[in-house]
């Protein structure tokens, strides 16, 4: 089914398919595969592709004028700029490096690709990404979005001379905890030749694939075979297309299927090859000429309707102030207490906790933040574990007396919640006993590994509730 309706760069779909592709993100059945189209920077009022932005920069260095010297083709412009170095004698194999520097440089005027990849990161029922292109953007946003800037997403990177200790896979079934990942599809920036910067790299890539090498990740192509994809912004070639949407496929396109490829992009009108083959061979995979900026926006906006932050808790209230919520932690439990951080961000919104891996940076005096941030918040969350019994002089310890000196000024409401991480808890308090007095007249907690019970989850909600009402 082959959608042409409405002008390219607009986003008029209709309600079946919007009611279609929701239904299926709420279902986590589908994965978004993000290409050039999304990226750009902004060069004084103008906006421009990011990677047009390298491979003009490339040629610079080389003494070559893009446009002049070379010309450029939308969504091919570093595989042109690759392809004349070459035909001018330079090595391939020598401008990996220097397209890797210029593309570092370029990332820090990446502020509207940001934006719209925030929207995106904001829809927490994706959970797997591909990208297309080697940039790092989409992981930054994720780990701001959803991990206040800690470095949380796993990067699955695929090249076919990927050393084996290189190589990653997802975990067995990505869905049994909060897990993330991103798919490089074609490498990952380095100084190496480990992705693709030219259509014979990309050629290889795919070859690859194909032929299940070892450096295939496995367990993340397997999910790639079984969800939905929606591509955006992917302007791939027409031979290059035809393959990915029968990589992505276990069985022959033509055959009845109930797997769905989403392509949306505004070079979609253009592929009248592609546009011609899908119609004929492949009825599930559906063409929206559009703006994937536009696109991704509309996508926020009615996911947004359908899931308004803090819905079931807040009603028509505000959320409360950012920081509210202080996770206190041994750095042996890093792995728990991120895990409880996120799901706290999930159930009660983005901006309550103050977790210091995403509050601290580079130059801070992070002992007067922390301690400030003790002294301002409204619940404080201790973990406790075996860890912390083992650890009698820590910079935690800190925290904990700091809270406990704390408590002792508050009447009629709860500061402190102790909450233990353990998985193999008997409920009784008494198995911790380095953790300060005042801890032991509060109410335990258990949220095993990071993970909240029902018990816990509602605690805090029943605690936010008062604070709401300045109780």
């Amino acid at each position: 089914m082959i959608k042409k309706k409405g002008k390219t760069g607009t986003c008029r779909m209709n309600n079946r398919f919007w009611a279609d592709l929701l239904a299926f993100i709420e279902e986590r059945k589908v994965i978004p595969v993000l290409g050039r189209e999304l990226i750009t920077i902004s060069e004084g009022e103008q906006e421009i592709p990011l990677y047009r932005a390298v491979a003009e920069a490339l040629l610079e260095e080389y003494d070559l004028v893009a446009g002049e010297d070379v010309i450029l083709r939308p969504s091919q412009e570093l595989n042109d700029a690759v392809a004349a170095l070459e035909q001018r004698g330079e090595l391939v194999q020598d401008l990996y490096r220097p397209v890797n520097d210029l593309l570092q440089e370029f990332m820090e005027k990446t502020h509207a690709a940001a934006d719209v990849l925030r929207d995106l990161a904001a829809i927490r029922n994706f959970d797997l990404f591909i990208t297309t292109t080697f940039d790092d953007l989409l992981v930054t946003t994720l780990d701001e979005v959803r991990y206040s800037g800690m470095k949380s997403t796993d990067r699955v990177v695929y090249a076919p001379n990927l050393t084996p200790k290189d190589r990653r896979d997802i975990p067995e079934d990505p869905r049994d905890s909060n897990y993330q990942a991103v798919f490089y599809l074609f490498g990952r920036a380095c100084s190496s030749p480990l992705y693709a910067i030219h259509d014979e790299d990309t050629l290889e890539f795919v070859y690859t694939l194909l032929t299940r090498s070892s450096a295939v990740p496995e367990r993340m192509l397997s999910e790639v075979l079984n969800r939905n994809l929606l591509l955006i912004g992917c302007n791939f070639s027409d031979w290059l297309s035809r393959f990915f949407i029968r990589l992505s496929n276990e069985e022959r396109l033509g055959n009845k299927r109930i797997k769905k490829e989403f392509l949306v992009g505004e070079g979609m009108p253009q592929n009248e090859g592609l546009t011609v083959f899908l119609g004929r061979f492949s009825k599930n995979s559906r063409i929206y000429p559009c703006n994937a900026k536009n696109f991704i926006h509309e996508l926020s906006r009615r996911w947004q309707e359908r899931h308004p932050i803090g819905e079931a808790l807040y009603a028509s209230e505000e959320i409360i102030s950012t920081g509210e919520i202080f996770i206190s932690y041994s750095r042996t439990d890093i792995a728990a207490a991120k895990r409880l951080n996120e799901e706290l961000h999930n159930e009660f919104g983005a901006g309550i906790i103050w977790f210091d891996k995403g509050q601290i940076r580079g130059g801070d005096k992070y002992e007067n933040k922390i301690m400030n941030a003790i002294d301002r918040c409204k619940l404080f969350l201790p973990l406790i574990s075996l860890n912390t019994e083992s650890r009698d002089e820590a910079f935690f310890r800190k925290e904990w007396y700091a809270a406990a000196q704390r408590d002792k000024g508050i009447q009629g409401r709860k500061f402190i919640i102790p909450v233990v991480i353990d998985a193999q808890w008997d409920g009784k308090a008494s198995l911790y006993n380095l953790i300060p007095s005042r801890f032991t007249t509060c109410d335990y907690a258990h949220a095993p590994d990071g993970h909240m019970n029902e018990k816990f989850r509602e605690t805090i909600r029943h605690e936010i509730r008062n604070l709401r009402r300045g109780r």
